[in-house]
C-alpha cells in the first residue's frame, strides 16, 4: 500500500532533508508554510511513497531535522542540557488507497 508521509519541518533543515530525500531518488514536494507546530517559518515536504521505502523516508526526515533551541530574534541553535527545544518535525503518515494513488504521465511524456 503507498503512503503520504506529510513533514512539517523547520526551515533551516529543509535543504538537507531535500538533498537528501532526492539523492535516494525519493520524490518530494515542498510548500512554503508558517505558524501552527513551531511558531515559525517552516516548510511542508509531502512524500508519496511505497510501504516498503516509508521507514527509509522516515529515517533520512529524522538525521536531516534535528531539534533546535528556541531564541527569540537569533537563528535556530544546537540544543545543551536545559535549553527551551523546538522540534525537528512533525510527521504524518497516511494510508492510500490504490484508487487514490494517480500517477500522471511519466518521463518519456505518455499519458
Amino acid at each position: 500500500m503507498a503512503k503520504l508521509i506529510w513533514a512539517v519541518i523547520q526551515e533551516g533543515d529543509a535543504d538537507a532533508a531535500l538533498a537528501a530525500l532526492r539523492a535516494h531518488k525519493i520524490g518530494v514536494t515542498q510548500m512554503s508554510t508558517s505558524g501552527g507546530f513551531m511558531r515559525k517559518g517552516n516548510v511542508t515536504l509531502i512524500i508519496g511513497v511505497d510501504e516498503a521505502r516509508m521507514d527509509e523516508a522516515i529515517t533520512i526526515l529524522r538525521e536531516s531535522c534535528q531539534t533546535h533551541v528556541k531564541v527569540d530574534g537569533l537563528p535556530p541553535l544546537r540544543p545543551a542540557a536545559g535549553d527551551d527545544l523546538a522540534a525537528g518535525a512533525a510527521v504524518f503518515v497516511l494510508d492510500l488507497c490504490n484508487d487514490q494513488y494517480l500517477p500522471v504521465g511519466d518521463a518519456g511524456g505518455k499519458t
